[in-house]
């Protein structure tokens, strides 16, 4: 994954149901195209779960969120 020009490898995973219910609102308000676009399709629109393989990019993850 790159992310303002850093490179980061991550383990990508299909959020579960509960993981879904809880991010869906938060994707939507980030970009609320998702929205209209979920209602306009029959398939589910997936949400994928990214986490990074290193303890260093958690750090540096948390501080660029901060």
């Amino acid at each position: 994954m790159v992310i303002k020009g850093d490179r980061w490898t991550v383990k990508a995973e299909k959020a579960n149901d509960a993981e879904k219910t809880r991010l869906w609102p938060l994707m939507t308000e980030t970009f609320p195209p998702y929205e209209e676009y979920q209602r306009k399709t029959k398939r589910v629109i997936p949400v994928v779960i990214l986490t990074p393989s290193s303890r260093l990019v958690l750090q540096r993850a948390a501080i660029t969120v901060l």
